[in-house]
């Protein structure tokens, strides 16, 4: 089964250049080029979250404290 990953990253030539290199490692990548709702991210599922620290409407950090606040997102890893 592939592994998802959720990237948050409010320039978009990045979200391009990490979707397209983490795909062609097989994994499943969805991208946000801004925050979205917290109950969407928790229904993706996902296996990893890539959160940019500095977004336009709220930091990584709080993002990051956000997910690892509710119980089916506390044990998915996230990097910053």
């Amino acid at each position: 089964m592939q592994k998802h990953i959720v990237i948050i990253e409010h320039d978009r030539d990045i979200l391009d250049i990490m979707r397209y290199l983490l795909e062609a490692e097989g994994y499943v990548v969805t991208g946000y080029a801004g925050f979205p709702s917290m109950n969407e991210l928790v229904l993706m599922r996902a296996d990893c979250f890539i959160i940019e620290e500095w977004l336009p409407q709220v930091s990584g950090q709080a993002i990051c404290l956000m997910l690892k606040a509710k119980i089916l997102t506390s044990c998915i890893p996230v990097v910053l």
